[in-house]
């Protein structure tokens, strides 16, 4: 199920056929995925993510300046943490 899907057609709080499992998602990009140059008082769409989802646990492995060949290094630490989803963003 593409994630897009989940915002638009799950209630607020909840993931389509899984009301009681705590779902990992883990986000690997550079400064945008890290949250780095957004306001005060605004909030990263990882953050955005968490709080739309209380199902889902989100860890942010965003690193400003990241190159993808850097992110590619550490997927198999992110994969330690065994996520239901695993987001790669790069610029």
């Amino acid at each position: 199920m593409k994630y897009g899907k989940w915002i638009r057609e799950s209630p607020k709080g909840t993931l389509p056929d899984q009301e009681t499992k705590m779902d990992i998602l883990c986000a690997l990009g550079d400064s945008i995925t890290a949250g780095i140059g957004i306001p005060d008082g605004n909030l990263g769409w990882t953050e955005l993510v968490e709080k739309s989802f209380s199902k889902i646990k989100v860890m942010n492995f965003g690193v400003g300046g990241q190159t993808s060949t850097q992110g590619l290094a550490s997927i198999n630490h992110v994969l330690t943490e065994h996520p239901s989803v695993v987001t790669i963003q790069y610029g």
